[in-house]
Order: structure tokens, then C-alpha cells, then sequence
């Protein structure tokens, strides 16, 4: 049976209903298409920023490590460093700054440059330049300065570095050398001059020893010849001092028996001791113990230090001189130590010289035995200096301190060579 007019619209609608679902399936399969190219976009994305995340890390953390780094090398170099914003307040303050100013980084970040390093001191006119100024302890230091402008990436200036270092001790150095300097040429003049009123000594002392001998055969007052050639003997000493402490001349080590040394450098005073009525007593215990030295040197020495003790007691006194064996154990007993061997052992031979005379101040007795250093109106400083020279030489401990009876003991340790044995 052949169709209808009514079927054809039917027919056409089925059609459309068919593109209908056709586009919808389409559109849809479109739709997941772009959903799953979103979704790959945002896996992408959060990849990008996990990745992003991480370097970020990463770059943090090595700011921070070369941060650390940087403030480490502020800390750990020798010179001190400060840092000033433009108005002059302090932004940084490293660790050998606290050091050399004795002052804390707390402290130090809230003040200005000038409060640090004082009123006087000019930023613009320090770079290159040694100051001088006083640390928060009081001590005085000398600072060299460099001072260098701060400035950003782009050329802005915000600030200024100050960098310095400790030359006090440089500086202490230096004046020393020039002082030595001088006092070779003058020791170089010294030696020269002490040659020559060194040869008519002789001369005098032996014709003074004629005119003694003839004096007593003539029944003349023959003291008066003896007082010459003492007084010979103590410029002879003199001379000798000063020849010692300019040219120092080498030792002439061997073994040497101290009491007998001790007697002749008692002998050598005897003038000094009789002039001012000194009393003197000798408690001479080492006996046969030698010990090795030179004995023109250790002769000088204990003769320098009696000749001190008599010229302390111009109206009297007593002069105490004797040896005795000790150890190291009993040091701390001889007062003040001026000297220690390098290389000490366990036996001393110790010569203890004791006075009566007028003492001194603490101050005044560590500083004895400096060279040109005397407590003496018409003194040299020269005689003591020699003895710590002299000790130093025989590797010997040398000590000071006042003694009971109101002026000075001087304590010479001297090491003994061998020691297998001695009690």
C-alpha cells in the first residue's frame, strides 16, 4: 500500500531528531575533547608552579647559604668593619670591631660613626690615615683607616663601609726599632769613648800601685794611693758595664765554682763597702758544685748587684750575701720573677744578695732592669740591665723583692749540669 501524505512529515522529523542527536554527540564529544585539554593544561600548570616552587627554594636557600657565607667572612676577617647609612647611623658592626673597641655589636648598631670613633675623627678625611683614639677600656690604640663609599646595583649611594685594623702594637714596634737605632750609635760612640779612658786606667792603677809602695817605705800616708787604684777598679767596672751592654761581647762557658766567684766579686766592691761603713755577712753553702758559666760575666753581675746594695746605703748597713742549693718547687718564694731559664730543670745553684738600704716602690722595682733606667741621681741604669743580660746568657732565673730588713733581695738561679746524685 503506497504511503501517505501524513508520512512524510513524519520522516522529516525523524531527520532532524537524528542531526539533533548528531551535533548533541558532536558537541559533546567537543566538550570532553576541551575538558581533557584543560585538565592537560592544569596538570601542566601545577607541574610549572611545583617546579617554579622548588626553584624558588632553592634560590631562597642558596640566598640564605651566601648570605651565611658572606657574614661569616665579615666575621672571621682580622680588620674591623663598619657600615653607615647616609644619615651616620651604624648598620653593621663585625665581630674583630667588638674585639679592637671592646665594644658589643648590641651596643654598637645604635649609635652614630662619631660616638664610636669620637667628635674628631672626619669620615671624608680618614681614608688611608692612622688615628688615634681610646678604647671603652681606656686603652689607647692607633687605627688605620680605609673608608669606602656603599652604593647600590643602579649607582645610589646609601651608605659608607669604614674598615681598620689594630696598629698599636706595629706602631710600639716601630718606636722601639728607632729607638734601638739610636741607642746602637750611641752604644757604637759609648764602646769607642769607654776604649779610650779604658787605656790610661792602667797607667793610673799602676802607677798608683808604685806610689803606694813607696809611700810605705817612706812612711807617707799610702791610703791615699789605695783609694786611687779602688777608685780605678770601681770606673774600671763602670767602663766594663758599658762595654758588655754595647758590644756584648760571646761568653767563655766552663765549669765554675761560685762561692769563689761570689768572694772575688765581694772583693771587687770592697772601696764601695768601706766608704759607707757597710757590714757584710756571707752564708757561702754551695761549695765544690760547679756549675757552667763564664766567670768575667757572672762576676760583673754579682758585682753590678752589690755595688747597687752599697750605693742604697750611703750612711750603713748591712749587705747579706749567700748560695744555697734549690729547686723550681721554691721559686714563688723569691719574689718577683724577672727572668726564667728556657729549659728548666730540677737543681739550681741559687746566690741570694740581700740589702738593708732605703728599698723602693713596686713600680719602680720591675722597672730596674731596664737599660738607662735608675732610681740614682748620678746612676747609668746600665749595671742591672747587664745582670739580667748575664743571667739570660747562663739560661738562669733571676727575681726581686723587698727584703726584711727594708731594701732589696736579688735571687740569681743558676741550672746545674749534672744532677744525678745531689740531695
Amino acid at each position: 500500500m503506497p504511503d501517505g501524505p501524513s508520512q512524510k512529515p513524519q520522516t522529516e522529523g525523524i531527520d532532524l531528531l537524528t542531526k539533533a542527536f548528531d551535533s548533541f554527540s558532536n558537541a559533546s564529544d567537543s566538550m570532553k575533547r576541551a575538558y581533557e585539554s584543560l585538565q592537560q593544561q592544569v596538570r601542566e600548570l601545577n607541574l610549572e608552579v611545583k617546579l617554579k616552587n622548588a626553584q624558588l627554594k632553592e634560590n631562597l636557600a642558596e640566598l640564605e647559604s651566601v648570605k651565611n657565607y658572606l657574614n661569616n667572612v665579615l666575621q672571621s676577617i682580622q680588620n674591623g668593619v663598619v657600615s653607615v647609612d647616609l644619615e651616620g647611623r651604624i648598620t653593621t658592626f663585625n665581630k674583630a670591631a667588638s674585639t679592637i673597641l671592646g665594644l658589643a655589636p648590641s651596643e654598637a648598631v645604635r649609635l652614630r660613626y662619631w660616638e664610636l670613633f669620637g667628635d674628631d675623627f672626619d669620615l671624608n678625611d680618614s681614608d688611608g690615615k692612622v688615628c688615634e683614639l681610646e678604647s671603652r677600656a681606656g686603652d689607647e690604640l692607633s687605627l688605620s683607616f680605609n673608608v669606602s663609599p656603599m652604593t647600590e646595583l643602579d649607582g645610589r649611594p646609601v651608605g659608607q663601609v669604614i674598615s681598620f685594623s689594630d696598629v698599636t702594637r706595629l706602631k710600639e714596634l716601630e718606636s722601639q726599632l728607632r729607638r734601638n737605632a739610636r741607642l746602637a750609635a750611641m752604644g757604637e760612640m759609648a764602646a769607642n769613648l769607654a776604649h779610650e779612658i779604658r787605656n790610661p786606667l792602667g797607667s793610673i792603677k799602676l802607677f798608683a800601685s808604685i806610689l803606694e809602695r813607696n809611700l810605705e817605705k817612706s812612711g807617707g800616708d799610702k791610703d791615699l794611693a789605695t783609694h786611687i787604684m779602688e777608685t780605678v777598679d770601681t770606673l774600671d767596672a763602670s767602663i766594663t758595664n758599658m762595654l758588655i751592654y754595647a758590644r756584648s761581647p760571646e761568653a767563655d762557658f766552663a765549669k765554675v765554682h761560685i762561692d769563689d766567684v761570689l768572694r772575688e766579686a765581694i772583693e771587687s766592691a770592697t772601696y764601695a763597702i768601706n766608704q759607707s761603713n757597710i757590714e757584710v755577712a756571707t752564708d757561702l753553702l754551695a761549695g765544690d758544685i760547679e756549675v757552667m758559666g763564664d766567670p768575667r760575666f757572672l762576676k760583673q753581675a754579682f758585682s753590678n748587684i752589690i755595688l747597687n746594695g752599697a750605693q742604697a746605703m750611703l750612711e750603713g748597713g748591712r749587705l747579706s750575701v749567700s748560695t744555697h742549693l734549690t729547686e723550681s718547687g721554691r721559686f714563688a718564694g723569691y719574689g718577683h720573677t724577672i727572668l726564667s731559664s728556657k729549659k728548666p730543670c730540677s737543681s739550681y745553684v741559687a746566690v741570694a744578695i740581700v740589702d738593708s738600704g732605703k728599698g723602693l716602690m713596686d713600680s719602680e722595682i720591675l722597672r730596674i732592669f731596664e737599660p738607662f733606667f735608675s732610681t740614682k741621681i748620678m746612676g747609668t741604669g746600665l749595671g742591672l740591665s747587664i745582670v739580667k743580660r748575664v743571667v739570660q746568657r747562663h739560661d738562669g732565673c733571676l727575681f726581686v723583692k723587698e727584703s726584711p730588713e727594708g731594701g732589696l733581695q736579688f735571687t740569681i738561679a743558676l741550672p746545674l749540669p749534672h744532677q744525678d746524685g745531689l740531695h
